[in-house]
């Protein structure tokens, strides 16, 4: 916070501090049970403006009233935030995946669970709650019996916000703001995506890893509206590199393209 609106000066002080030189900043809420609930009061709106339907098919969502629901996953016993860090494995084999598993494709665990879920059920809803831009292959692929899928940014509460889209009572109206692919080895910039781990002093593996980013600004839509313009635009071929102009303006620059 100091980097971005900058040291006014003097110290920063907790509420009810007290000394000549302090800054004093004052609360907006009465209590802490107050603030607590207007932290949550945001959660909830955060949610409820921002979550994006992926796929609605066979009138999936809404969901009836009085319906029933089951929930599973490693959320359905404790939930948290979608928040991680940037040093995710390119090989899963280092946390009980396979080595031909990314850390952003479901694994096979995950996998299993869903077909099975998918074979019990008449109807699947997948909540994606990743700050990190998940592999969707497997929302559209029929092993699995997606009916729908939504996206949500959850912070520390939310999940209020999350029940009343499924019930239909808040429409699902963000827009995603990353590209996500079915392929994520589609774009270049997953072949700098990988487990390189730091080193000590001693020349020995850390379990910190770092990422190479050599894409200059080819990277999400701005790479896919290029090298996949055609597909992007749903025409002609996909397979040219030819970047054609309209209006002077390189493809990735034409505004309309980033109203998708």
């Amino acid at each position: 916070m100091t980097i971005f609106f900058g040291e006014v000066g003097g110290n920063q002080v907790s509420e009810g501090s007290s000394g000549g030189s302090a800054i004093y900043y004052a609360s907006d809420y009465a209590s802490a049970d107050e603030r607590t609930a207007a932290s949550a009061a945001i959660s909830d709106r955060i949610v409820a403006e921002g979550t994006v339907l992926l796929k609605n098919e066979n009138s999936a969502l809404p969901l009836s009233a009085g319906a029933k629901v089951s929930v599973f996953g490693i959320a359905a016993k404790e939930s948290g935030t979608g928040a991680e860090g940037n040093d995710l494995p390119y090989d899963m084999s280092r946390y009980g995946g396979s080595a031909d598993e990314h850390y952003l494709e479901l694994n096979s665990n995950e996998k299993d669970l869903l077909a099975a879920v998918s074979a019990q059920f008449e109807t699947v809803v997948v909540l994606i709650d990743s700050a990190n831009a998940m592999q969707l292959d497997f929302v559209n692929d029929p092993a699995y019996g997606v009916d729908a899928c939504l996206w949500y940014a959850r912070p520390a509460s939310g999940l209020g916000s999350v029940a009343k889209i499924l019930a239909g009572q808040i429409s699902p109206s963000g827009r995603l703001p990353d590209i996500y692919a079915a392929d994520n080895l589609s774009a270049p910039a997953m072949q700098n995506f990988g487990d390189f781990r730091y080193v000590d002093g001693s020349g020995n593996l850390t379990g910190y890893s770092y990422i190479n980013y050599a894409e200059g600004i080819y990277v999400g839509c701005k790479y896919y509206e290029t090298r996949y313009e055609d597909a992007v635009l749903g025409r002609f071929s996909a397979g040219g590199l030819q970047l054609r102009r309209r209006g002077g303006l390189p493809l990735w620059l034409r505004p309309e393209l980033h109203r998708l």
